[in-house]
């Protein structure tokens, strides 16, 4: 049989179809995922888009039960806003027993994400999707929650922390993502009032990212162009701090 033949031989066999080879006993989950990958890609002809869509299901799943963003592996946004609830309810306690504490939400879009994945790739959109969670998460103390909330969406929640501390970190992430990657976010913040749900709270630090954005927020809308930018939201009223 000639190369050629051989090769169109090839070609007309059929791709091998996911091998699942016996799981040993006490094996762990990730042993054994492993195991099986290394069989598939080592058949005689690998389906490998087979693969990946197995192995992609799997991951997801794997994702969803442990509240877990698989690309940055961030927590996700139900466990923020379970984290929230749990935040908020600590903060009335504190006042009710007339030691007040703040709390604050910090809410991070990367600006214009949609055109870089368009014009450079998924690759480079990921690649800034990942320098915001290392940034995001690099001075997080034990009791803050960083989650990605999907897209190009972060989110914070800082307890104990005020507004001024807030936006000076939505300041330096601003800054350190711009002088990493080139890209830059919109960042909005706010703190929990004196009666707010937890809900109220995560709606002024959307609204007060939709100002940093440049959009308008009833009848406020900040002057510039907007985005790379951070924003406070306080006492119904926006305060605009600019990145440097």
């Amino acid at each position: 049989m000639t190369e050629q033949t051989r090769a169109d031989e090839q070609l007309k066999t059929p791709p091998t179809e996911i091998i699942w080879p016996e799981r040993k006993r006490g094996e762990n989950p990730e042993t054994y995922w492993t195991r099986v990958l290394e069989t598939n890609l080592l058949a005689e002809k690998p389906d490998l888009k087979a693969i990946a869509a197995t192995f992609g299901r799997i991951l997801g799943q794997k994702e969803t039960r442990e509240g877990q963003d698989g690309l940055t592996g961030l927590k996700t946004a139900p466990h923020f806003l379970k984290e929230l609830d749990e935040a908020a309810d600590h903060a009335y306690r504190q006042r009710e027993a007339g030691q007040p504490e703040e709390l604050c939400v910090v809410l991070i879009d990367v600006d214009d994400l949609k055109k870089l994945n368009a014009d450079r790739g998924h690759q480079k959109a990921d690649l800034v999707i990942r320098a915001v969670a290392d940034l995001v998460s690099l001075g997080r103390r034990k009791e803050d929650t960083v989650a990605r909330m999907g897209g190009d969406e972060f989110a914070v929640l800082l307890p104990a922390t005020n507004v001024a501390d807030a936006l000076k970190m939505g300041q330096v992430l601003g800054s350190s993502l711009e002088q990493q990657t080139g890209s830059t976010v919109s960042v909005g913040v706010a703190t929990l009032g004196r009666h707010d749900s937890p809900e109220e709270l995560l709606e002024k630090a959307q609204a007060a990212r939709e100002l940093a954005k440049g959009k308008h927020v009833g009848e406020y809308l900040l002057p510039g162009n907007g985005k790379n930018r951070t924003v406070a939201w306080q006492e119904g009223m926006p305060h605009q701090i600019k990145q440097e």
